[in-house]
């Protein structure tokens, strides 16, 4: 294997991630998980000023991730926005890209691999409840992917176990895919930042 596969704690769940800019990691990930390649996995990055490396924003927007990247929030937006490319193939059939900012606490452990964005997304065999005890991860490391790298963050043996909520934007408009914890204060953020609800 030659891209380093992670698995780490989140703000919500477990998750598993490699390199958002090597095929090899989705490969790994997809076969670990038991899914399809073609499934669009999230990237994760460690500040919300590295996103703007990577993905073209508008101050709006930029605004809305300032206010709510704590939130449990995954943000969508058109590939076309992309600066590089990602992998073609397990992006083929969506128009768009997720990506997600974990609060700092949670970057500790991660900043070793986080030179570079990572694909992201729960760890668990796709139709099982993602992981959110200590336990449950290791013994999923040890049996499914034993040459991954984990990573351990003190303080967060258990987390909340609630999946991020997942909203796509186009232009002055969203729309959420995946209700979270905080979706109520989520979305009076976006509408007060001049988003209209689709």
């Amino acid at each position: 294997m030659k891209s380093d596969i992670y698995i780490y704690p989140t703000d919500t769940v477990w998750g598993i991630g490699g390199d958002a800019y090597e095929f090899e990691s989705y490969e790994v990930i997809a076969r670990t998980k038991k899914t399809s390649i073609d499934k669009p996995l999230s990237i994760l990055f460690s500040t919300i000023d590295e996103i703007e490396d990577y993905i073209v924003l508008n101050e709006k927007l930029t605004e809305v991730i300032r206010q709510t990247h704590k939130l449990g929030m995954s943000f969508g937006i058109k590939k076309e926005f992309l600066k590089n490319s990602l992998p073609e193939k397990p992006f083929s059939n969506t128009h768009y890209v997720c990506f997600r900012v974990l609060a700092s606490e949670f970057m500790r452990g991660l900043e070793e691999f986080m030179s570079f964005p990572i694909i992201t997304t729960s760890l668990n065999l796709t139709g099982n409840s993602p992981i959110t005890e200590l336990s449950e991860a290791k013994e999923f490391w040890q049996k499914h992917l034993p040459e991954a790298k984990f990573v351990e963050v003190n303080g967060h043996e258990s987390l909340s176990g609630q999946s991020s909520t997942i909203i796509l934007f186009s232009e002055d408009k969203y729309k959420v895919v995946r209700e979270g914890e905080n979706i109520k204060s989520i979305c009076s953020i976006i509408e007060e930042n001049g988003y209209q609800r689709t």
